[in-house]
């Protein structure tokens, strides 16, 4: 079988109906697919991927009734398909428009404690794909999950990751401070790298710890990954011995953007707005904040 471009076989693929694996695209299809049934609304709706750039969108109007959705990459088509969902809800038809992100960083940063880890909440996972849910729709695409890293349970992680990549969100590991030797940095976070393939990336403080504890048990763990797996250095500032050894081991580093606290105490609580307009004014913005 000769494979053609990513474009065109994606088209064949969403078109069909052969993307039955449940992931941001369906995702999006049910948002839209609620939202004209609450509005009593029927509309023959094309999605495919196209070449535009990562996360962008275009809603398209024919005269003939269909509407087009392309999306430049799985999660840029969600976005088209939750905007239209939106405008549906809203006034009940379409209207033609595009998207594209300002920051290719749009960031929720939830520091937990280790009773936070013995919560009901932390391991509901109708509560967090309830919150997946929040940050897709908010066009947040990234959290980082800072926790205890002695106390990681690599069980709790996988599923919260593969959650994530259900709703088109990057799951970052975040280290509060780093343990042990470099053998035993390096094989602790292997352990959770390879028991856990959704983990886009680990966030890590610039501490005063030695700067092999660093290389040779975070920096070459993430390289060893088999995958790309970005490290994403806070206040590099402080540390610029580290920023540089980061960069001549070859590790990937994580673009820059915008991040937000979690807002707290309840992290999962009825904080929906919030999101939403922190969410949606980094993508775009010129996007007046809603009330």
């Amino acid at each position: 079988m000769r494979w053609w471009t990513r474009g065109f076989c994606a088209f064949l693929l969403l078109s069909s109906g052969w993307l039955r694996a449940a992931g941001p695209v369906d995702f999006g299809k049910a948002e839209l697919d609620a939202a004209m049934a609450e509005r009593k609304v029927k509309l023959r709706v094309d999605t495919e991927l196209s070449l535009d750039p990562p996360e962008t969108f275009r809603i398209t109007l024919y005269k003939t009734g269909m509407v087009r959705i392309t999306g430049g990459d799985l999660r840029g088509l969600m976005y088209g398909l939750i905007e239209a969902a939106d405008q549906i809800r809203a006034a009940g038809r379409l209207k033609a428009v595009g998207g594209k992100p300002a920051a290719p960083v749009r960031g929720v940063r939830m520091e937990l404690r280790s009773y936070d880890l013995t919560q009901p909440w932390f391991t509901s996972d109708d509560r967090w794909r309830a919150y997946f849910q929040t940050l897709a729709r908010s066009r947040l695409n990234r959290l980082s999950l800072v926790l205890p890293f002695q106390q990681a349970d690599i069980e709790r992680l996988r599923t919260l990751s593969e959650t994530a990549a259900e709703f088109g969100v990057d799951f970052i590991l975040g280290i509060r401070t780093l343990v042990g030797d470099p053998d035993e940095m390096n094989a602790r976070l292997r352990g959770i790298l390879d028991n856990c393939p959704l983990i886009r990336g680990v966030q890590i403080e610039a501490g005063d710890e030695p700067v092999e504890l660093y290389k040779d048990g975070v920096f070459a763990a993430l390289r060893e990954s088999g995958r790309r797996v970005t490290l994403d250095l806070r206040n590099p500032g402080d540390r610029p011995d580290l920023a540089r050894a980061a960069t001549a081991s070859g590790t990937p580093l994580s673009p820059s953007g915008f991040e937000m606290d979690a807002p707290g105490p309840d992290f999962l609580g009825d904080h929906v707005q919030v999101y939403w307009n922190q969410g949606r004014r980094s993508y775009d913005p010129a996007l007046q904040a809603a009330k």
